[in-house]
């Protein structure tokens, strides 16, 4: 459900962590309300994340920009390798939205902060989250976060964050599966075994239609196609 209150409008992710490799991963969806900052009366809108502390190459990532839109949508994951769960207890997410401009600074519209030691921000769900104006904090401190945790359990939040190597990075993988298998329940291997054995044709021909789902690419993980990385150098420094 989109948000009402527009302010600086609203971005929606779905965060999760995979315990299996130590992934963080920060499935950008859409945005909502955004301001506009070019001539036109829109805005070509992209996504930087930093996962602080730091502030290099490792530790930032970015999404395509979306050309003339005050609501755009990407659909991109982006993951940070090597982040252990115990790790995350210290490690802070800032999402920031830009107007993309080719011949001059980029142009701020808006930031997101979240703590990851709230483990409910990654319960591998799709939330809005409000936009706000920039923060100025001491350059040794981290920022805290802008918005409460969704009201998800943390149990259930590390449940859902344990899932298979195969479906890590599809985005929308879990939508998927559950979407071939038509209830989305699982109906176990027990009665699988059964169904194979009563009608192999037609469970082979399901298999093959499962493989192709979960051949799509749902984003690139890292950098989009932007390679001006300049935004207005008043706001922050790096």
């Amino acid at each position: 459900m989109r948000p009402e209150d527009k302010g600086l409008g609203a971005i929606q992710l779905q965060l999760s962590h995979d315990d299996y490799d130590n992934t963080l991963n920060v499935h950008v969806i859409q945005a909502v309300n955004l301001r506009p900052r070019d001539i036109n009366g829109l805005s070509d809108p992209f996504v930087k994340v930093y996962l602080l502390p730091g502030r290099g190459p490792e530790n930032k990532r970015r999404t395509k920009h979306i050309p003339r839109t005050l609501n755009p949508e990407w659909h991109q994951t982006l993951v940070f390798q090597d982040v252990a769960r115990g790790e995350l207890q210290n490690k802070v997410l800032e999402l920031t939205v830009w107007d993309y401009d080719r011949f001059k600074a980029n142009d701020f519209l808006g930031e997101l902060v979240l703590e990851l030691s709230e483990f409910g921000f990654l319960d591998n769900k799709p939330h809005w989250y409000p936009l706000r104006e920039h923060v100025i904090i001491q350059s040794f401190e981290l920022p805290k976060s802008s918005v409460p945790p969704p009201l998800t359990s943390t149990a259930d939040s590390k449940m859902k964050s344990k899932s298979p190597r195969h479906g890590k990075r599809q985005g929308a993988s879990a939508t998927r599966l559950s979407e071939t298998s038509g209830s989305g329940v699982d109906i176990g291997p027990r009665r699988r075994s059964m169904e194979t054995l009563a009608n192999p044709d037609q469970n082979n021909r399901k298999e093959s239609n499962l493989a192709v789902s979960l051949s799509s690419p749902a984003g690139n993980g890292g950098v989009g196609d932007d390679d001006d990385d300049t935004e207005t150098q008043a706001l922050r420094p790096e």
